[in-house]
């Protein structure tokens, strides 16, 4: 194996590390929203999660990605109306 995945032995690995591994490797983050404008990361916080926020974020935490990402205040309102529709 090469990469992320060779960190960890096949016998330990575990949906939520393949996820974790996986994000991390592509420079990617999950985010789920929680309406609000509020979002929290989903599994550990990667290292482009870091980079985003600005700030180390704690598994759980809650932030406004908006303030990094202004195009989610025009995207979120119209997102709503259809993820409520």
């Amino acid at each position: 194996m090469t990469g992320a995945a060779s960190e960890f032995p096949a016998q330990h690995m575990t949906s939520e590390s393949i996820a974790n591994s996986l994000l991390e490797s592509e420079g990617c983050a999950a985010f789920e929203y929680l309406g609000d404008a509020k979002f929290q990361v989903i599994g550990t916080p990667s290292k482009f999660c870091l980079e985003l926020v600005g700030e180390a974020v704690a598994p759980g935490a809650l932030f406004h990605l908006a303030d990094r990402m202004p195009f989610l205040e025009s995207f979120l309102p119209e997102a709503e109306q259809c993820w409520d529709s």
